[in-house]
């Protein structure tokens, strides 16, 4: 990996996350560091994510079990300049975290939560940059879903309700297998809303594949539905 930002960033992933058994996250650290020191934009994004989050890691043995030691002392400042510099550089991964801190304000605290909360139009910006990629971002196509169900007139331009939009972006990020977009895609079809046409086969299909990766109300959706149903619909 010496000098290689993907294969740095993919070993650095791997230190942390313990694949074969291990983790170890200084060693991911010390790669990610090199990595996004050349300016590779998944490392600047991962190592961004690590310090907006903070990471322990458990130390020692014994029958404690070892202590919690942070390895990585939470940074806001220093996790959002990193993600700001992915996304400059094109970087959909980025750019949807980065929205996901703007939109939500997590893992942010005091004064900075006002400030991401406030931000919105830039968390709506981000998403609309990353959808723009390829299939785009599904977490992205997400976000861009539940904006256009409900409509937020707090951003500048505000946001029209817009049920067909929403339809699509589910879409997008159900294709892509994300659950909570199966979900949302089957509640749509159930409920038939604005323009939207009802359709049961539809909402119970993605009801389905939502449950199948175990999403927690899924299941309950989707028997609620089989048992309202004619028996020339259920089967």
């Amino acid at each position: 990996s010496q000098g290689h930002p993907p294969s740095q960033h993919a070993l650095g992933v791997c230190w942390r996350d313990g694949v074969g058994g291990v983790v170890d996250v200084k060693k991911a650290v010390k790669l990610l560091k090199a990595a996004a020191k050349n300016s590779y934009p998944p490392a600047r994004t991962t190592l961004g994510m690590m310090l907006l989050e903070g990471v322990s890691q458990r130390e020692g043995g014994g029958e404690s079990g070892g202590e919690e030691v942070v390895v990585v002392p939470k940074n806001v400042h220093g996790g959002i300049a990193l993600l700001e510099g992915a996304v400059d550089q094109g970087d959909p991964d980025a750019m949807t975290q980065l929205g996901m801190v703007y939109a939500t304000g997590m893992h942010l605290e005091g004064p900075q939560t006002q400030q991401a909360t406030t931000n919105k139009s830039r968390a709506f910006s981000l998403f609309q940059s990353a959808v723009s990629k390829g299939e785009g971002h599904p977490l992205a196509h997400l976000f861009l879903g539940s904006l256009y169900e409900e409509g937020d007139n707090t951003l500048h331009p505000r946001v029209e309700r817009n049920c067909e939009r929403a339809l699509y972006h589910y879409g997008k990020a159900a294709a892509q297998g994300l659950r909570e977009g199966q979900y949302r895609l089957g509640l749509l079809y159930e409920s038939g809303k604005e323009s939207i046409a009802m359709d049961t086969r539809l909402a119970g299909y993605w009801f389905a594949q939502a449950a199948t990766q175990g999403h927690p109300d899924a299941q309950s959706r989707l028997d609620n539905l089989l048992s309202s149903s004619p028996p020339s619909e259920a089967g």
